[in-house]
């Protein structure tokens, strides 16, 4: 994970460490390890007057020995008492960086090598080249390293002002305009349902948006006309021969 963060004024982080007053004498980048090591190496040389072997030598130092500094191992340990106690100053002085990276470390062991390999791996690395070397290897004598990454993916954190110069200015100009006329909005589409122009099949819950069809009015019904009650004669004078005769 890489994570960039603000500095000054968001926070109190440093981008190089030009802005503490603590030398860096590892020919690295600036971390915060770093220039803690480097202060705790510094009080060394001033309260012991010579340097802890395990860490880089500042300019015009020397790293202690019993020779020279019979009692070094003494101060040593009451230097790194007020380091724990963060009575040194250290803590108070160094920054974080802005940028830094973080790795998830994962360490398991095992015994190397195994025994059915241990008898002729020893023989083998005893010999370096055709060159019998002096001492004879032993099973305490070997270590293997072996790194892995868990995945290949890097995330990055970037932080952002949330507010600017810029931002402002923006702000104050558009408080300083005169306000704009008001103008009447439209509604269409899904604010007024019966322009909705959508070509699709009406569903359920489109056609619950539509306005309720007006109530239609039923017609009156008109008044019988009686003279398509009467039977009129299809002839007005009927024929002779269909005349029927009276018979008494």
């Amino acid at each position: 994970t890489e994570s960039f963060k603000l500095s000054e004024p968001y926070s109190q982080c440093t981008e190089d460490g030009s802005d503490v007053p603590i030398t860096n004498i590892y020919n690295a980048a600036y971390s915060l390890q770093i220039c803690l090591y480097s202060c705790f190496q510094t009080k060394m040389v001033e309260k012991c007057g010579c340097a802890q072997y395990s860490q880089p030598l500042p300019p015009a130092a020397n790293y202690c020995n019993y020779q020279q500094h019979p009692n070094w191992m003494y101060c040593y340990y009451q230097l790194y008492q007020d380091f724990v106690r963060e009575e040194l100053g250290c803590q108070s002085v160094c920054k974080q960086s802005c940028s830094f990276k973080e790795w998830t470390l994962t360490t398991s062991l095992a015994q190397w090598p195994s025994e059915a390999s241990e008898k002729w791996l020893l023989n083998v690395l005893t010999w370096d080249q055709s060159q019998q070397i002096n001492k004879k290897l032993n099973k305490t004598d070997l270590a293997k390293l072996l790194i892995f990454y868990k995945d290949l993916n890097q995330r990055s954190i970037m932080e952002s002002p949330a507010n600017s110069w810029q931002k402002a200015k923006d702000w104050w100009a558009r408080r300083r305009a005169p306000p704009s006329p008001e103008t009447r909005s439209s509604h269409q589409g899904q604010d007024n349902p019966a322009l909705d122009t959508d070509d699709d099949l009406p569903t359920f819950t489109s056609a619950m948006r539509l306005p309720p069809a007006p109530e239609a009015t039923v017609p009156g019904t008109p008044p019988p006309r009686y003279n398509t009650l009467r039977l009129d004669s299809a002839f007005s004078s009927q024929l002779t021969d269909t005349q029927l005769t009276n018979e008494s």
